[in-house]
């Protein structure tokens, strides 16, 4: 382990950055005392951080004075002193631990994401793909007749990779899903899709639709009454609205892409009997 890796490790064991710094130079002297000047110009830090800083190691057992004209210093055995760092970041490992604990009874964490999911918004921004995912997930676990979503098939991709079984668990309760992205060919599906399309075989809820060209909007509707449109070049920056006007004609654009393409799943078909 060179000298930066080792002050990078006793940073993480809790010292600041000159102090493991002057540390390091201690510890590469080996047992022979040296003087603040040298310990200045060996760490290259200025004389009076020095003094300031091995007062700090003194204090914590990992540096010793020796009297003498001038004054030395030199390190404490390290395997015992290490031994006393970890202690201390393990005890504050679980302080933290404990605080945060008492932190989420006092705020009630479970409370505050319920109110967050029945939150009756108007517009609502995300900037997070996770974040979003989480969001969609839980709008396919409330709907209860039909999701439309339409996105590119890099985006569909996305939404596939992450909502693949919620989605799945859609169909089989009865909800109608209309994806609508972009593909001629059978070996572009997403395999994700692929699995929608085995599940569907049997309960005939998903249908989805090819397009020669990508789509250049994004938009997921649930139920007629709350839609998800990509603002961003990022799927994860999206605005959700429950607006009845903004829904309503996210609703038109989508039927509009849908009845003009009533031929797209047939071409995908012919393509899947040929290969």
């Amino acid at each position: 382990m060179n000298n930066d890796e080792a002050i990078e490790n006793l940073v993480g064991l809790g010292l600041s950055f000159l102090q493991a710094k002057i540390y390091v130079t201690l510890l590469n002297t080996g047992s022979k005392p040296i003087s603040v000047k040298a310990i200045s110009s060996l760490a290259k830090v200025v004389r009076q951080d020095t003094y300031r800083v091995i007062a700090v190691l003194q204090n914590r057992g990992l540096v010793e004075k020796i009297l003498d004209t001038p004054n030395t210093y030199r390190c404490t055995p390290i395997k015992s002193e290490i031994a006393k760092l970890l202690k201390q970041k393990k005890e504050e490992y679980y302080r933290v631990k404990n605080k945060t604990e008492l932190m989420l009874k006092n705020y009630n964490e479970s409370n505050i994401s319920q109110k967050h999911e029945d939150d009756n918004f108007h517009f609502l921004l995300t900037s997070n793909t996770e974040l979003l995912m989480k969001k969609i997930s839980r709008e396919i676990s409330k709907t209860k007749t039909c999701i439309e979503i339409i996105y590119q098939h890099e985006r569909m991709s996305v939404i596939a990779f992450y909502l693949c079984e919620d989605l799945r668990k859609a169909i089989r309760r009865g909800v109608k899903i209309h994806l609508i992205t972009n593909t001629l060919t059978q070996k572009e599906v997403d395999k994700n899709l692929r699995v929608l399309q085995e599940v569907d075989a049997v309960e005939k809820n998903l249908e989805i639709k090819y397009v020669k060209e990508p789509p250049n909007v994004g938009l997921a509707i649930f139920d007629d009454a709350k839609c998800f449109i990509r603002t961003g070049s990022s799927i994860g920056q999206s605005i959700c609205t429950t607006n009845t006007n903004i829904v309503k004609l996210a609703e038109i654009f989508f039927k509009n892409i849908w009845e003009e393409n009533s031929a797209a799943t047939k071409l995908l078909g012919a393509c899947a009997n040929k290969s």
